[in-house]
């Protein structure tokens, strides 16, 4: 059975959805709520909730909130061997302040933590990936890191780019990834086209192709996902859907993408698979649900009215 290697962070996540609008400069009455986060982590989770076997690569804190995370993970089936813990750091936290929308308004996060991540631990998991396998890296990892391990694994690499600041550490780097799954904003900071119609989307798909990369996912929130390789490339919209938590939805689409993939499902069939998840996702109220599976993604892909138009090459 082929395995899924993550290596990224693991975090405290501390979030407060807004009741009213925001004003800045002033307390805001909402609702806040502590959870166990981080893109890496919350992909980990994912994929073990959608029975994959996956091995998670991060540092852990000694502290309560490191001890806690690490048996967590534990209990849920994911390999922690090639995971770290140290004691002169605290826990990984970040902080999200969610709009009355529950979209993000602003985020912050602490992860000093991960410097300890070094080169020997790097390479020992490395050398037990397989051809076959899938590694997702985290670009919470330095860029120095990040290189280091696109360099040297001989494997399928998948990456989110995670946010517009951390997206620069891979420019250069794109013929390492197989897979890339940038927002609408991140993509257009690397390739400088706005996404605004066809002709705008293939401008940003051939940006990414003729860089390297095989696979290209653009995540356009409401206005759905355009999704492409070297032989097709479609752009895929779906019924409005009530949000209720915003903040794991892409973890959990590039969760599924993977899965499907290594089922060796049609490009279409991977996306429509992937958005389903992330569907189911965005209306539960914790960043990873821990009932998703293949029977509630299908369900949800059935109410969505997926339609795709393809994108002329």
């Amino acid at each position: 059975m082929n395995k899924v290697y993550v290596v990224g962070g693991a975090n405290i996540d501390i979030s407060g959805s807004s009741f009213e609008p925001l004003k800045e400069y002033n307390s805001n009455p909402g609702n806040i709520k502590l959870t166990y986060g981080g893109v890496g982590r919350n992909i980990a989770e994912n994929l073990a909730n959608l029975k994959e076997n996956v091995s998670f690569i991060s540092v852990f804190s000694s502290d309560a909130f490191g001890k806690g995370m690490y048996n967590d993970l534990l209990n849920k089936n994911i390999d922690l061997s090639f995971s770290k813990v140290v004691d002169n750091h605290s826990s990984s936290i970040y902080l999200a302040i969610l709009n009355e929308k529950n979209d993000m308004y602003l985020g912050m996060s602490d992860m000093k933590i991960l410097d300890e991540l070094d080169y020997k631990l790097i390479d020992e998991f490395i050398k037990k990936i397989n051809k076959d396998d899938v590694l997702v890296v985290d670009t919470n990892l330095t860029k120095e890191i990040i290189e280091y391990i696109l360099k040297k694994s001989p494997c399928v690499i998948a990456m989110d780019p995670i946010s517009s600041i951390k997206a620069v550490k891979v420019k250069g780097l794109f013929k390492y990834i197989n897979i890339f799954k940038p927002n609408k904003y991140e993509a257009e900071i690397f390739s400088g086209y706005f996404i605004k119609d066809k002709e705008t989307a293939n401008l940003n798909i051939d940006y990414f192709l003729k860089n390297g990369v095989e696979e290209i996912i653009i995540s356009l929130a409401e206005d759905g996902v355009i999704l492409a390789d070297k032989n097709e490339r479609y752009w895929i919209k779906h019924n409005k859907v009530d949000v209720i938590n915003a903040t794991g939805g892409g973890d959990s689409f590039l969760s599924a993408y993977i899965k499907a993939r290594l089922q060796n499902k049609s490009l279409l069939e991977r996306g429509k698979y992937a958005i389903g998840a992330a569907v189911c996702t965005i209306k539960c109220k914790d960043t990873v649900n821990s009932k998703l599976c293949d029977k509630m993604i299908e369900e949800e892909i059935e109410n969505l009215n997926i339609e795709e138009e393809k994108l002329c090459i």
